[in-house]
């Protein structure tokens, strides 16, 4: 008897009890031995060799972002910049009427300037036609807003067309320079004034021109101090323009008309250069023609 308590004190110690002895007999195990077994386990499902327990948890798609790019931490999903921009309380949404009407006043002021210089009807359709017959039929425009007859302009246009050609040639090298004799000028000039030569200022330059009869009409003189026959330039304009004269004397009267006489003579040369034909430069465009835009001419009038 003694014994036995003796075995069973000793099983309690150890944490073991025993049922009965012999093969089928089978030891409980203690709570410390249970404990045992559950770290097993554990470390049966834990990270295998070589991986660490951080490897298991999902990378913060934060991290996955590039620098600087804005992160919903909700979803982890990147969210554009613009999409982040609140509007002003106070903005007002623009309609899509608004948004055309504005395209559309931009492109028609955009467009004005080309749009008048473009052929509306068939008296503005360019004419192909070379610098000197513009030029003289432009003066004789002027001349007559200026307050000259119209033979009187048909002449000053022919002297000043041809001057100014001269003087183009002359720097070109189309014609020689001329040798400047002071004693020469002068007598030519006293016999100017004794037959009655006077200059007149045309075309913003002071051109020599003699009266022609009792109404004070007069007429331009040519290199030998002849007065230039009108009828001659006439014929001249009329084989240039041919049957395109009249659309450019209109187109030209009106540009003239848009100026006050006392006011044309400072600004008709600078306007002859915008509207003039354009051609090659130096001795390539002698004599060479171009276009000459009535639409455009007509324009220079509107805009001033």
């Amino acid at each position: 008897m003694s014994e036995t308590k003796r075995k069973l004190g000793n099983s309690k110690q150890t944490g073991f009890s025993e049922t009965s002895e012999g093969p089928d007999s089978k030891k409980r195990k203690s709570p410390v031995t249970a404990k045992g077994a559950a770290s097993k386990k554990k470390q049966h499902s834990s990270p295998g060799e070589g991986e660490s327990p951080e490897s298991k948890k999902p990378a913060s798609k934060a991290k996955n972002k590039k620098a600087g790019q804005l992160v919903d931490p909700n979803t982890g999903n990147e969210v554009k910049a613009s999409a982040t921009v609140e509007s002003k309380p106070d903005a007002k949404p623009t309609s899509s009427k608004q948004v055309e009407a504005e395209r559309t006043d931009d492109q028609a002021g955009a467009s004005t300037s080309s749009a008048k210089a473009e052929p509306t009807s068939e008296q503005d359709q360019p004419v192909e036609i070379n610098r000197a017959p513009v030029l003289t039929l432009w003066v004789a425009v002027v001349a007559q807003r200026q307050g000259f007859s119209e033979e009187a302009g048909l002449t000053f246009g022919k002297a000043i067309s041809g001057m100014l050609a001269h003087s183009k040639g002359r720097s070109i090298g189309v014609f020689d320079k001329k040798d400047k004799d002071d004693g020469a000028k002068q007598e030519r000039e006293e016999e100017e004034h004794k037959q009655g030569v006077a200059k007149h200022d045309v075309f913003g330059m002071s051109i020599k021109a003699k009266d022609v009869g009792n109404d004070g009409d007069v007429r331009a003189l040519d290199t030998s101090m002849q007065a230039i026959q009108h009828k001659q330039v006439e014929g001249y304009l009329k084989r240039a323009f041919k049957d395109r004269l009249q659309d450019a004397k209109a187109a030209l009267k009106t540009l003239a008309d848009s100026y006050k006489p006392e006011d044309i003579g400072k600004h008709c040369y600078h306007l002859y250069e915008q509207f003039r034909p354009t051609i090659a430069s130096g001795q390539k465009g002698w004599g060479q023609k171009g276009q000459l835009n009535l639409a455009q001419i007509k324009g220079l009038a509107e805009q001033h």
